[in-house]
């Protein structure tokens, strides 16, 4: 539960900033479509 809350809070702040998220957690997918900027690692 708390990791969802996280992901939730990330994804928030770097709508809200238009900033860019670094990530290699695919638990982001679901939010792709939402932000601007997202840059996958592996």
């Amino acid at each position: 539960m708390a990791r969802i809350s996280q992901c939730c809070f990330a994804a928030a702040l770097v709508k809200t900033r238009n900033a860019e998220l670094v990530t290699g957690d695919r638990d982001f997918k679901a939010v792709e479509n939402d932000l601007k900027k997202i840059r996958w690692i592996s």
